[in-house]
């Protein structure tokens, strides 16, 4: 059996420091953070770097706030790219996670250029998640095969396809052949508040065989969305139930 890496979004863990983080997580299992930005400030990278050693962790992604295909938003959206991408660099991650936070093609056209000096097989992907305007896997993989970019993926966020009505097997079949990553969690259709994992609607058991169908050997990613639902347990309640998923 194919056995995929285990990530963690620290958006479900902004309340404490970033040792404390890379210690709760490496306790778990987990092998690699999603690191988000934008929202607490970070450890200068020196120290970080220092910690993700010493802790056998790698940042698999910077989870950035930039939203790619949003014109009206592209002065402040490249600026905290350029940025993202710069410390993605000096961490060594994978990939920089990103919104479409609109569908206009063009716009995410002008920041690939503005990357233009990122190199496509040493820098990171940025990864377009399945979110705003375009929530489903095809609209995702749509865009990114029009640009045909090297530079660009895509992040599947279980949660988006399957609430806009794209069946999990049709998810898999428009994003796993992308360079990207899986972001996994759990809620009632009609509640976005975070469940643990298999004790809400989203069809898990579903996405591990399409995973396992497609021999999916990535990242797969709890993003514990305790940030913007503060009265959810805290994450240290939280990956124990995770690590059997």
């Amino acid at each position: 059996m194919i056995r995929w890496r285990r990530g963690l979004s620290t958006l479900g863990c902004l309340e404490l420091t970033f040792a404390d983080t890379c210690r709760l997580t490496r306790e778990h299992g987990v092998e690699g953070l999603e690191l988000r930005t934008g929202l607490t400030p970070l450890p200068p990278v020196a120290e970080m770097r220092q910690l993700l050693a010493s802790h056998d962790l790698s940042v698999l992604a910077v989870a950035s706030s930039a939203r790619l295909a949003d014109p009206a938003a592209y002065a402040a959206t490249a600026h905290v790219l350029r940025a993202d991408v710069e410390l993605a660099l000096a961490l060594e991650a994978a990939y920089v996670r990103v919104f479409p936070g609109g569908t206009d093609r063009r716009t995410v056209a002008r920041h690939l250029s503005a990357l233009d000096n990122l190199d496509p097989t040493d820098g990171p992907v940025l990864a377009l998640e399945t979110h705003d305007h375009l929530p489903t896997g095809r609209a995702v993989a749509d865009l990114v095969t029009e640009l045909d970019d090297p530079r660009l993926g895509a992040v599947w966020d279980a949660l988006h396809p399957w609430r806009a009505g794209e069946a999990i097997g049709e998810t898999a079949e428009a994003l796993l052949p992308l360079r990207g990553y899986v972001q996994v969690k759990d809620a009632a259709l009609d509640d976005p508040t975070p469940r643990l994992l298999g004790t809400g609607a989203v069809p898990l058991d579903a996405l591990r065989t399409a995973l396992e169908q497609h021999a999916y050997g990535g990242w797969v990613s709890l993003e514990w969305e305790r940030a913007w639902y503060p009265d959810v347990p805290p994450l240290a309640d939280v990956l124990a139930d995770t690590a059997g998923w």
